[in-house]
């Protein structure tokens, strides 16, 4: 893979300037793809060493302070679990098929329910709906009283169906949006075996009642099985009345979010490789250099994690870009998980002379897409502040 651009990636050059000019600076080498010609070569895992290197993160407030904002970094808490266990019935027709067979996100409009799971002796909290950020189950309804009957007086013209009812459904003056939220008691097996049996488990996800993305499917059990199975495993170990034996709720979402993290790390970093990225050969003959240490590492959806970007510069830094709710709010689980994959893939690093090998993280997001994921509220931003990024490179 090489670049046409004329940006010198040498570590010497890296060392002399800001972290915040060096990212200024290549920002278009990460975000252009036009400039960049991939080769297919063969894996080499001898390529990976298991040796640990140092890794230095910056939070988005050494940014902000660089930039002069006056706002001030707050650590985000995970969404108030409590015990429960939240999950969400997409219908089964012609329009819900794409989420069942792979599609990450999930519309408003294709959800037949959602319920929450409640412990024994637990009560309900009366709440009515799933909160932000919660980490859910997603199944598919098997119940063909779902799917739209196919009649003239539910059709309407227009479209590619023309004027003889061969174009859309009807909706509802309420739209399709609404559906209810169930309480269901682990006490009372009848309603919950009655929901079990008539739904089938498709994957797991976050939940986002502000965005029109009610889901964004992180893991699903037919694309990432070994995935699915481990985050299977996290929430179905027994329980007990000793805590120190056993996870708390909230211990086993951000398990299960790291797992999530580290698999598609691991698969995007192989990808790579494969890829011969980074390259590190010189040309001995020529004064052109053949290194290609600025690569795009995650690509939201591409790589199975929407609203997340992973940009690769020189091999010293690593820069994340959040552009979805759900990377906020796990950021510490992420910025955690991303350490201990980097520290035992150090073949990412540069390992040029005068480099320790180190990687620099740098957390970066985006306010106005943030805001169309509903992760403000009308006020300011109750969680931590943002360092407002709208470069449009962030394809997810």
């Amino acid at each position: 893979c090489s670049s046409s651009t004329s940006v010198s990636t040498s570590s010497s050059s890296f060392s002399s300037i800001s972290v915040v000019g060096f990212i200024k600076s290549f920002r278009s080498v990460s975000s252009s793809s036009s400039s960049l010609s991939l080769s297919l070569v063969p894996f080499h895992n001898n390529n990976l060493s298991k040796d640990m290197r140092g890794i230095r993160c910056f939070s988005s407030s050494t940014l902000s302070n660089a930039q002069n904002d006056s706002d001030t970094y707050v650590p985000v808490q995970y969404p108030p679990n409590h015990g429960t266990k939240y999950n969400v019935i997409v219908k089964r027709n012609k329009q819900s098929r794409m989420f069942r067979e792979g599609s990450p996100l999930v519309f408003s409009g294709a959800l037949e329910c959602s319920y929450q799971l409640l412990k024994e002796q637990q009560q309900s909290d009366g709440s009515t709906g799933i909160p932000m950020g919660a980490f859910v189950s997603i199944s598919v309804s098997n119940d063909k009283s779902s799917r739209p009957e196919n009649n003239k007086n539910n059709r309407r013209g227009g479209g590619r169906g023309g004027k003889r009812g061969g174009g859309k459904p009807k909706q509802n003056n309420d739209g399709d949006s609404s559906y209810p939220h169930l309480h269901v008691s682990q006490n009372e097996p009848t309603p919950s075996s009655s929901i079990s049996s008539s739904s089938q488990i498709v994957g797991y996800g976050i939940y986002n009642p502000n965005s029109m993305y009610r889901v964004r499917i992180l893991c699903h059990k037919y694309t990432h099985p070994a995935t699915f199975d481990k985050i299977q495993s996290t929430f179905k170990s027994k329980e007990s009345n000793d805590d120190e034996n056993n996870d708390k709720e909230e211990e086993k979402v951000k398990k299960a979010v790291q797992t999530i993290v580290h698999d598609k790390l691991i698969n995007a970093i192989q990808i790579r490789q494969a890829l011969n990225l980074p390259t590190t050969t010189y040309s001995s003959t020529t004064t052109t250099s053949l290194v290609t240490d600025t690569f795009r590492l995650i690509n939201g959806e591409g790589d199975g994690l929407s609203g997340l970007a992973i940009d690769i510069l020189g091999g010293t830094v690593a820069v994340v870009m959040s552009s979805a709710s759900w990377c906020e709010i796990y950021r510490d689980a992420i910025e955690e998980e991303i350490q201990n994959v980097f520290s035992n893939y150090p073949a990412l690093s540069s390992s040029k002379e005068g480099n320790s090998g180190s990687m620099d993280i740098v957390w970066r997001n985006t306010r106005s897409r943030l805001e169309q994921d509903g992760y403000f509220n009308k006020n300011n931003n109750p969680y931590q502040e943002i360092v407002d990024d709208d470069d449009d490179s962030e394809n997810t």
